[in-house]
């Protein structure tokens, strides 16, 4: 992840977190390939990595997110609940 003017994570900040996250399991992670999907702004990369302690390879797409306020998802829902026609019920007989 990373802000709207910032760079996206580069193989070795994800290389770095995912070593720090599975410390328990000893991987010695190295980058096989790297590609741009989507330029800037918003560019987003897809990593194809390599554990090589553990013998498997796997990609990695660390992705441009925009920060949104709670408030702003709670009016958001709101106003998609108030503009939604309620379905007609059909009445007893």
């Amino acid at each position: 992840m990373t802000t709207e003017h910032g760079a996206p994570y580069t193989p070795d900040d994800v290389i770095g977190m995912l070593e720090e996250t599975f410390a328990d399991y000893g991987p010695h992670i190295v980058l096989r390939s790297s590609e741009t999907e989507k330029p800037a702004p918003m560019q987003r990369n897809t990593y194809v990595l390599h554990d090589e302690a553990n013998d498997f390879t796997f990609p990695a797409r660390p992705m441009f997110a925009t920060a949104h306020s709670p408030f702003r998802s709670r009016l958001h829902s709101a106003t998609r609940m108030a503009t939604t026609p309620m379905p007609q019920r059909t009445p007893f007989i």
